[in-house]
């Protein structure tokens, strides 16, 4: 596991838009390489072509927190 800040790590990527909503509910966050650790909810509310783009591509992590 790849350490992304203090406590968390980068855990297994986003593969939907579904998924990332689940992680909002929960209060969840997620990490991306360019805008480190932000809440799901956070990421939901950006441009949904972007978002989609980094799906697409998956660079956007769950987060692990130990």
């Amino acid at each position: 596991m790849e350490r992304v800040s203090k406590n968390c790590y980068k855990g297994d990527f986003v593969k939907s838009p579904n998924e990332l909503m689940e992680l909002a509910i929960n209060k969840k966050s997620v990490y991306h390489p360019l805008w480190g650790v932000k809440p799901a909810a956070v990421i939901i509310n950006m441009n949904f072509s972007i978002v989609m783009k980094c799906i697409s591509k998956g660079s956007i992590f769950k987060v692990l927190k130990q």
